[in-house]
């Protein structure tokens, strides 16, 4: 029987201590303000939002602000990882589920509103209403579907915006494990002069579906690609401006993302749904947006592979197995 109380008190602490290292990590150790919220957006949907804020910007210092979505069978947890790492570098991140996903729900059907942004353009325009974000710095990414979103949400912003100067709009679009889009030999993106940038892993399984391509490996090769870049033959991981194949420096890469001409594919050894849980993936988007957002200062200041959103997934199985022996151990005592 002491083994037993022993084994159950030990439950109790594993379930604590794991939950603790859990909520710290989200909050980047204390350098993180992390708030949940919900809104009823233009659409007649309640959203289910995370926002997470450094704990050093203010209205008088407002930082980038960057909308994330996940894939179709996930919801907003799947890009915490981004949102950890990207908020503890300076930028406001806002994780969404996005329509009928998590805790958000689907939209009027009498609403006469474009849907295929899964809730992200009014995400934006939430964001840009924070005092302490920089509307002259916003940005879109996502997980596949999320990707389509972030896509979908860049061209409303900006159709809305010639009516209504008020409407925020994106300086960047990332998409991860999605494609760019070839309209005769054009992505519409393009027409928006904003940042534009691509990760897909060289393993996706979903690669002749959105790129054209037996594998995804070759993505570079197809004409979804060339419509994006606005030129053939661009090599992975390198930075281009659009309709110019002269590779860049990343000082000129800079100067190309203060200018929304940037344009960049990266690739890894991934596949299409671990990509979301990769650490390589996470470089990737803190690269492109330190280049089209914070002017190359990430780097300087705090190294891309500095990662902490991992120990959220140790607190939680140390939690998960505390939680487990709790039950068994509760259930023999009684």
């Amino acid at each position: 029987m002491k083994r037993l109380t022993a084994l159950f008190c030990l439950s109790i602490v594993f379930m604590f201590a794991g939950s603790r290292l859990g909520y710290v990590t989200e909050s980047g150790f204390g350098t993180i303000r992390v708030v949940h919220t919900k809104y009823l957006n233009e659409n007649g949907a309640v959203v289910n939002a995370v926002i997470y804020i450094p704990k050093w910007v203010s209205d008088e210092n407002p930082a980038p602000g960057i909308v994330l979505a996940s894939g179709y069978s996930a919801s907003y947890d799947s890009q915490e990882l981004h949102a950890i790492e990207l908020a503890r570098r300076g930028v406001v991140c806002m994780t969404i589920d996005t329509y009928g996903h998590g805790e958000s729900g689907f939209p009027d059907l009498g609403v006469d509103k474009p849907l295929n942004d899964f809730g992200m353009y009014s995400a934006l325009q939430y964001l840009a209403k924070l005092p302490y974000v920089d509307k002259d710095k916003l940005a879109f990414t996502g997980h596949s579907m999320g990707g389509d979103g972030s896509r979908a949400g860049a061209l409303r912003a900006f159709a809305e915006r010639k009516t209504n100067p008020a409407i925020a709009v994106p300086k960047a679009v990332f998409i991860q494990a999605n494609s760019f889009k070839n309209v005769d030999g054009n992505d519409p993106i393009n027409e928006l002069g904003i940042n534009y940038g691509d990760n897909t892993g060289r393993w996706d399984e979903f690669a002749i579906i959105l790129w054209g391509t037996q594998k995804g490996s070759d993505y570079r090769t197809t004409a979804n690609f060339t419509a994006g870049m606005g030129f053939e033959g661009a090599e992975y991981n390198t930075y281009y401006n659009y309709g110019d194949p002269t590779p860049l420096t990343r000082e000129e890469a800079i100067k190309a993302g203060n200018a929304g001409t940037l344009r960049v594919g990266y690739t890894q050894n991934n596949s299409h749904s671990p990509l979301t849980f990769s650490g390589v993936a996470v470089t990737k988007v803190l690269d492109f947006f330190d280049l089209t957002l914070m002017d190359g200062k990430i780097a300087e200041n705090l190294p891309y592979d500095n990662q902490i959103w991992r120990w959220k997934n140790v607190g939680t199985g140390v939690a998960l197995v505390g939680f487990i022996v709790f039950i068994i151990t509760f259930g023999l005592m009684l």
